[in-house]
């Protein structure tokens, strides 16, 4: 039973991570970050963040009135289903009367929100696209005495259970562009506070959606990307220059990670941003930057042909810490694959070299196999890893990913042949979600050859070279390829 109350106690219950992975999760992810603002502006609610889930052992502490009803917000990735199943049953055993909502990309690319519920029986509701176009609605509704169904009925990207009755609306909540740069500024919230600290960074998106049809991503929502206009993202640094001067914000505020897909797919508003932070003397001493991108969007003309010096330049005249570069494929094979289209292996060689002249560290995404491979585009992409490497040791370093990751709701899960592979989990004996799962190669004797290679543990070495080549040690990648060629 959800308690009424005018004023709710919001907890955003978002820092999950990947196992085994290292790194430190983050309590305020950005979906929290621009959420929390709206809740603010429009129900003057300053929200609170679970540091860690409760499944990792973690707590809140709440306010002394117990009156007032609890609202748990808590993010879906199809990575991390099943953490989230588990959090949303800890959420409902520890706080039986809270009000549990769903939201993220796990929902975002489902199609029909009913079977997607099934899975969550704990939650009350689940919140499809952009949250900050209903949030603030939806609460309201849910904390009126009683329940105003009415208005949810009218609320778009919802499925909402109340008694018996059920109210599901699969048509997403997206952002204008005009709506996006009208959204609230960043606010130095606690948890926020903290989380820059810890990671020494303030990670910004900058846009929604992407232009790109790369064949393992979903493009049902925001199929047309929209943008921060130049303007706003400048405004935007000057308030987190201000919060910083008045000990709001840490010093580590300063150095800003811009987090979207591809920060630089309108070239004309990049252009324009670099342009003021340049001419700005006080943002470019004060800011330091990093970004993500494809190899594509570093080339203009019809053909992309021609590459972006002035761009190039821009990001050198500023200080650019560095850049991660969606690249994937190291041979035009695999980029035939991977729908890598606008740029061939040779553009990417090219701005390598243009980036490693201007002293930019350059982190590239590397996809190392994909299902119909052969040995010999195998090696001739190990050599060119090698070769990359060798060429450009003073500013490149590779994230590799040993195989392609197959996720639903995307054209490469559509693509394949008969059954694909990877765990099904089913909810009431008709719902059906299929975990990502990874895509092996299909040659028998190839794959069998690399599996016993990338398990090899090299005399002298703490590693095998699987461990080896996806950690982010130059040197280690570079002995581990070079084993790798050596032995396929």
């Amino acid at each position: 039973m959800i308690k009424r109350h005018k004023n709710p106690i919001i907890i955003f219950d978002m820092a999950f991570r990947e196992k085994g992975d290292p790194r430190s999760p983050c309590a305020v992810t950005l979906a929290a970050m621009s959420l929390t603002q709206v809740l603010l502006k429009k129900m003057r609610v300053r929200p609170l963040f679970m540091p860690r889930p409760l499944i990792y052992g973690g707590t809140i502490k709440l306010p002394q009135n117990k009156k007032k009803p609890l609202i748990f917000a808590v993010s879906l990735s199809d990575v991390l289903f099943e953490q989230v199943q588990k959090e949303v049953k800890a959420i409902r055993s520890a706080y039986p009367d809270a009000c549990i909502i769903i939201g993220g990309p796990g929902v975002n690319t489902c199609n029909d929100l009913k079977p997607l519920a099934a899975f969550f029986k704990d939650a009350n509701a689940l919140v499809k696209g952009d949250g900050e176009l209903v949030i603030v609605d939806l609460i309201k509704a849910i904390l009126s005495c009683p329940v105003d169904e009415e208005k949810i009925k009218k609320l778009k990207g919802i499925y909402f259970q109340h008694g018996r009755a059920i109210y599901c609306n699969n048509e997403a909540n997206v952002l204008t562009e005009k709506q996006l740069n009208n959204l609230p500024y960043i606010y130095p919230f606690p948890g926020l506070k903290k989380d820059i600290k810890k990671e020494g960074v303030l990670p910004i998106s900058a846009s929604r959606g992407c232009k790109y049809r790369c064949v393992f991503c979903s493009h049902k929502y925001h199929p047309c990307p929209i943008y921060l206009s130049a303007r706003r993202l400048v405004r935007e640094l000057i308030n987190i220059e201000a919060l910083i001067s008045s000990n709001k914000l840490p010093k580590e505020a300063s150095s800003i990670g811009f987090i979207d897909d591809d920060f630089f797919q309108d070239r004309g508003r990049t252009i324009r941003f670099l342009s003021k932070v340049s001419k700005a003397a006080s943002l470019k001493n004060k800011f330091s930057f990093s970004f993500q991108g494809t190899i594509g969007s570093f080339f203009k003309g019809k053909r992309k042909k021609n590459l972006d010096t002035k761009l190039l330049n821009l990001l050198a005249e500023i200080n650019t810490r560095n850049l991660f570069l969606g690249t994937d494929g190291f041979h035009p094979q695999t980029l035939k694959y991977l729908r890598k289209g606008g740029y061939s292996f040779e553009m990417a060689l090219n701005l390598m070299r243009e980036l490693d002249q201007r002293n930019i560290i350059q982190y590239h995404f590397v996809i190392l196999t994909y299902p119909t491979m052969s040995r010999g585009v195998l090696k001739e992409t190990i050599k060119n890893l090698i070769q990359t490497l060798g060429k450009f040791k003073r500013t490149v370093v590779f994230s590799i990913k040993l195989s392609l990751k197959a996720f639903a709701e995307t054209p490469l899960i559509d693509s394949l042949e008969g059954s694909p592979e990877g765990r099904l989990l089913s909810a009431d004996g008709n719902a059906i979600k299929r975990l990502p799962f990874d895509l092996t190669i299909e040659d028998p004797a190839l794959r069998r050859d690399c599996r016993r290679i990338l398990s090899i543990k090299p005399r002298g070495e703490r590693m095998t070279i699987g461990r080896m080549l996806i950690g982010y040690n130059a040197k280690d990648q570079k002995t581990a390829l070079s084993l790798f060629l050596s032995l396929l």
